[in-house]
């Protein structure tokens, strides 16, 4: 996604009230619905998103617990709130993980309000509460989204149980929304514009037995495609959220096969593709052979589709030759992605006190081969994709012109769509458009021409701690091993605008910054956030905790854009939970200061900083610098 879109849409929220609100949102597609759904509640009670916490009469964190570093991470970003709150603001904190450990946000001085109805309705004044009832639907809805792309979430918890995992403990049992909200919903998104409309949920496998009567997922994308078809024409999309494997039967191939408005993309979690560790992990054993068996037969109907898996690498007892079948399993399948994660102890669930846990390097070095296969297959993906006649892309940003195909791939116009492709009247993004392939137009003879790069920007790494003196020279080493050379080292800078690093860090704390020779594209940001938390992640104290924070960021002759896992409200996110933050704009020949700017940002050294590196961007296009090829792999640091 183009951090262009932080200026092309905002909110439809009035921002005229005195009572101001701040969200900040970390996790999954169904907490940043819940953070959509929550700030049109407040809207509708007449408060206005606030600037920056700061200015904020109310303070919400939707929190994470998937893995113990993300509600370690949820912990640390509400001490950060509570502090830059002002006084007389109340912080509360909702969310998986506090709904798992209200207690230890309470210790802390928030509000924990796991149940977001009682939250969305609050007063001025607000009180703890426990989660929801366990068969009751939360009573939020959306009316639109700041871009294209909406999220309609149909379902709520989990009744399984997955040994690694903490949010049925955190969300309750499974619980489905009825039909006519789901109905009723998808046609406010659609009037408002949006072209695609994507299904979310805890566990999509679980809905519909608790409805009355009993609906299956697989007939609620039916009767909602059709539904939608008569109320408003083909103009929409309908993309599947995650599904797990035991959804892949017969009545989803049928639903399938049949359908025009389904994205021909399917998103399954796996997690293995060995039947001993499946039943470990309390998954059923011929997962792998359900999801082979599903993807082929599909396959005849669909052709060419994109696939993506999860998969969990390292979990406890996996042999080498349990590693070896999910390995010889990724190759066999036409795979187009993978988001591919080394097992981590999540306290509180049975695998964190199994036996037979691995060390993490070999986890990580799992994790790796199944990452380089993963990538080697996206490639050749992307080639065979190259080769299709026409994509239908939804719009979401006219200038440049870009938008994502019904693939799931982030796709360019060497030449801007017609005006109708455009943001019209009908909202964001006027409706899915039949287009050229991503980057290029047909030349003669219908062969595709050569795609033009994405502009492109000079890629700069910020490195906080405490430790820099001696672990600086080892990073910078290991930066320069993933982006290549660098072309410009700062000399430590002081670091002091918040306490928020110094729990975790220790003090005094600085900042080093280098920024690398080779011109990057924009859509890098995401591979070179998780390359620098990988990093973060090796360089860790043994009790977890980090003596590095790295922050990558790109400078581009218009802007700093800077990738951050945190959702704030005027982020926009791009993908694998990472969001774009448009800190700074060039123009009028100085850097321009945004209302959310991080203050160490706005000092005139680090500008000045900022205004050579700048500059070196503008001599490489001059010289048509060739985009680098990043590389995911992560080499060792050599401190």
């Amino acid at each position: 996604m183009d951090p262009d879109l932080a200026l092309c849409y905002a909110p439809p929220m009035p921002h005229t009230s005195p009572r101001r609100f701040w969200l900040a949102t970390l996790g999954c597609k169904v907490n940043q619905y819940e953070a959509r759904a929550l700030a049109e509640a407040f809207a509708a009670k007449g408060w206005s998103p606030a600037p920056s916490p700061a200015d904020a009469d109310r303070i919400v964190l939707i929190s994470c617990a998937v893995t113990a570093r993300a509600e370690s991470e949820s912990r640390r970003l509400a001490r950060a709130l509570i502090r830059e709150a002002k006084p007389g603001t109340e912080v509360a904190a909702t969310g998986c993980a506090a709904a798992v450990h209200p207690e230890a946000f309470a210790a802390l001085g928030a509000v924990p309000m796991p149940d977001k109805d009682r939250l969305a309705a609050a007063s001025d004044t607000l009180a703890p509460c426990p989660p929801r009832p366990g068969d009751h639907f939360p009573n939020l809805a959306v009316a639109g989204y700041d871009r294209a792309r909406a999220l309609l979430k149909i379902q709520d918890g989990c009744s399984h149980g997955c040994t690694y995992c903490i949010v049925p403990a955190a969300r309750g049992p499974s619980v489905s929304r009825p039909y006519p909200a789901i109905l009723a919903e998808a046609r406010r998104l659609l009037d408002a514009g949006h072209a695609e409309l994507g299904l979310t949920g805890i566990n999509l496998g679980h809905f519909g037995p608790d409805l009355a009567p009993p609906m299956s997922f697989w007939r609620l994308v039916a009767d909602l495609e059709r539904d939608l078809l008569a109320s408003h024409g083909p103009a929409f999309r309908l993309r599947l959220g995650s599904l797990d494997p035991a959804m892949l039967d017969a009545e989803g191939l049928a639903v399938l096969g049949e359908s025009r408005r389904v994205c021909r993309h399917l998103h399954i979690s796996l997690q293995s593709a060995d039947p001993g560790v499946l039943g470990a992990m309390n998954r059923r054993p011929n997962d792998a052979d359900a999801v082979s068996f599903f993807v082929d037969k599909l396959g005849m109907k669909w052709g060419r589709m994109a696939l993506g898996l999860d998969l969990l690498a390292g979990f406890p007892g996996e042999a080498d030759t349990a590693h070896a079948a999910t390995a010889a399993f990724l190759t066999r399948l036409p795979v187009s992605y993978a988001h591919v994660f080394p097992y981590s102890r999540r306290p509180g669930t049975p695998a964190a006190t199994m036996a037979g846990q691995l060390p993490k390097e070999i986890k990580t070095r799992r994790a790796a081969e199944l990452r380089r296969t993963a990538e080697d297959k996206a490639r050749a993906f992307l080639t065979r994709l190259a080769t299709e006649d026409r994509l239908e892309v939804a719009v979401e940003c006219a200038d440049p012109a870009a938008g994502s195909c019904g693939r799931y791939v982030d796709c360019r116009f060497v030449d801007a769509p017609p005006p109708d492709a455009r943001r019209s009247g009908r909202g964001p993004a006027g409706g899915p458009r039949r287009r050229q392939p991503a980057g290029g137009r047909p030349a003669p003879g219908g062969q595709m021409s050569r795609p033009r790069e994405p502009r492109p920007g000079k890629l700069m790494v910020s490195c906080l701690s405490a430790e820099s003196d001696r672990l600086w020279p080892g990073v910078l080493c290991a930066l320069q091993d993933l982006f290549g050379p660098a072309e410009l080292v700062c000399p430590a800078l002081p670091f002091d605008h918040t306490a928020y690093y110094n729990e975790e860090l220790g003090s005094p704390i600085v900042r080093r910054l280098a920024a690398f020779a080779r011109p990057y594209p924009l859509d890098g940001l995401v591979a070179a956030k998780l390359a620098t938390n990988a990093l973060e992640d090796r360089l860790a104290r043994p009790d977890g905790s980090r003596r590095v924070n790295l922050d990558p960021g790109l400078v581009t002759c218009e802007r700093l854009v800077l990738a951050t896992g945190k959702n704030f409200t005027h982020r926009v996110y791009l993908a694998q939970g990472i969001f774009a933050d448009l800190t700074l704009v060039f123009q009028g020949g100085s850097w321009q200061i945004l209302p959310w700017t991080f203050p160490d940002y706005a000092a005139p050294e680090m500008l000045a900083i900022l205004t050579d590196i700048r500059a070196r961007c503008r001599r490489d296009l001059r010289e048509g610098a060739v985009l680098h090829p990043f590389s995911k792999e992560l080499p060792c640091p050599r401190a």
